[in-house]
This record gives C-alpha cells, structure tokens and sequence, in this order.
C-alpha cells in the first residue's frame, strides 16, 4: 500500500508538471517598479559655486537655471587659447603680403631685365620693316641679313632664359609659401576647435533642468569648491516614464528593442503601453 501512494503520488507529480509546462503563458506576466529618472549634475573638473536658484523638494520646469559656478583654470585657458589663436592668424597674414610683397619685386626685376631686351627686338623689326618699305616700290624683295638672324635668335634666347629664371623662383616662393601656410593652416584648425572646446565648456557653467521633476539635493554653499565628480545637485522626473523588470535568467522568452508591452498597474485600475527602451546584459 505504501509503495502504490508513492507510485501515484510521483504519477500525479509528473501530470501536474507536464500541464503546468504546456500551459504556460508565453507573454510572461513579470513584476516590474517605476524608475523616476534621475540626474546628478556634477563637473569633470573643480569648480566653485556662484548661485544656487533651487533648493531641495523644489519643482522646477525644464529649462528652469538651476545654479552657476565659476573655473579660474577655464578663463586662464581661453584667454591663451584666444591669444595664440589671434597670433597664428597674424602670421598667415604675414606670410601672404610677403609672399605678394616677392612676387612683385621678382615681376619688376622681370620687367627690368627684359624691357631693354624686348627693345632692342623691336627696333630690329622696325628697321627690317622700313627697308622693306623702301625697296617695295621697285620690287625688290628685302631678305634678313644673318647678322639680323643672329642678333635676334640671341635676344630672344635672353628672354627665354629671363623668363624661366621668373618661373623657377615664383614656383620655389610658391612652394615655400604653400608648405609654410599648411602648417599655420593647420595650427589655425587646431586652435579654432580647442577654442570651441573650451567654449561649449564654459556654457556649462550655467545648468538648467534637463526635465520638469522635483529638486532632490542641493548640499552646496556659495563659494565652496566642489572636487570633480561631486553631486552638486540631483533632480527627479516628476512623472516617471521607466519601469525596470527584472526576469529570471531561466526564462524563455524573447524580448527585443523596440518590443511593445502593456503595463498594468497591481494597486490602481489603468493600464498603460509602452516599449523596450533597454535590455541588461543579464
């Protein structure tokens, strides 16, 4: 008899399991709380504390300026920042009308050294011109004479050589130049967003809320000097929108991003819709 009330009592264990597992509700009904979001305003830096506008169990509205605080090193840093930027700018300047100062004094040289040249060739064809002019009338054909040939092939082959003596230094100036400016360029890029850096710095010196919510700590003083990292003041969403559940490791359910849920709520009549904002790596 004994041994038939075990028998059963295993069989009936057995059954029981079988329809518990066959009868599972695949949405997986989870116990879950409502998170209020929540901010902890800090610095990655000391700063010191200018004005405090809220104080704790305050409601603030977003946008609402919560407190300013003040980082010498921050002024420091911008004003020399500012000053090497201002410098490398001078110099890009400077390097320009030099290099527009040389260019010119290299095209008068040019000028100089082939206008008595370029003269001479003219004077040259003018004089070929009139002795064809003369003997014209009594057909005769004036040819150039060899020393006319020379002279002028030895006058040109001058300027030629003027010319690609010009070529050569204005590509070495621009050469010099471009090479010379790509470096201030470059300085100048460097400067601008380290510039803007510490700007976008400085606007978080003022701190506004984040959300409407409600103040929770605001332990500071006026003056005092708050090491990096420090909660200065931490505010709470007034009307939370994140619920955290937590499921078994054990259970199988697939859950994705994006995924829509229904919230009921185990103390008031209401049901809600929402998504899967965030999935834990457990």
């Amino acid at each position: 008899m004994k041994h038939l009330f075990l028998t059963l009592t295993v069989v009936s264990g057995m059954i029981l399991l079988f329809y518990s597992q066959i009868g599972i509700d695949q949405s997986l009904a989870v116990i879950a709380e409502v998170e209020p979001q929540k901010t902890a305003i800090s610095f990655p830096k000391s700063v010191r504390i200018k004005a405090i506008h809220v104080s704790p169990g305050q409601s603030v509205e977003k946008g609402d300026l919560l407190l300013e605080v003040d980082r010498p090193d921050l002024v420091l840093d911008l004003q020399k920042v500012s000053n090497d930027l201002q410098l490398v700018e001078s110099q890009l300047l400077e390097a320009t009308n030099k290099k527009n100062a040389t260019k010119e004094v290299l095209l008068l040289k040019y000028t100089r050294d082939t206008t008595g040249i370029k003269q001479e060739i003219n004077e040259l064809y003018a004089k070929l011109k009139s002795d064809t002019s003369v003997y014209r009338p009594l057909n005769i054909k004036v040819a150039p004479s060899e020393q006319f040939k020379l002279r002028l092939n030895a006058l040109k082959k001058e300027v030629n050589l003027v010319s690609k003596t010009l070529n050569t230094e204005l590509r070495g100036l621009e050469e010099q130049f471009e090479q010379n400016y790509e470096q201030l360029a470059l300085s100048k890029r460097r400067l601008e967003a380290e510039l803007q850096a510490l700007k976008n710095e400085k606007a978080t010196l003022k701190q506004y809320a984040p959300f409407s919510g409600i103040i929770g700590s605001a332990v500071v003083q006026l003056q005092e000097l708050i090491p990096p990292y420090k909660t200065i003041i931490s505010i709470y969403e007034e009307h939370p929108t994140i619920i955290k559940a937590y499921l078994n490791e054990l259970a199988e359910v697939d859950i994705s991003l994006g995924q829509g849920v229904n919230v009921t709520s185990i103390n008031r009549n209401y049901e809600v819709s929402g998504q899967v904002v965030e999935i834990g790596s457990r």
